[in-house]
């Protein structure tokens, strides 16, 4: 059970990291996430393709309906 809770005390420490340190999440914003929405964040995960497709896209619409002004 040890090597089990420090595998994942080091991979909660890159991943908070990543989060904190890579994407400037504050604290708050970090315990707050799910793991999906972490993962999502980080690029990582089976829907993860798909949501930056969808945002760009939406993006883009929006864009076009408000102009770059918004």
């Amino acid at each position: 059970m040890a090597a089990m809770t420090a595998t994942f005390g080091e991979a909660a420490l890159r991943i908070g990291a990543a989060l904190c340190g890579g994407l400037g999440w504050r604290p708050a914003e970090l315990w707050s996430a799910t793991p999906a929405e972490a993962a999502m964040a980080l690029g990582i995960g089976a829907n993860a393709d798909a949501a930056v497709a969808a945002t760009a896209a939406d993006l883009t619409r929006m864009q076009a309906e408000m102009g770059d002004d918004g």
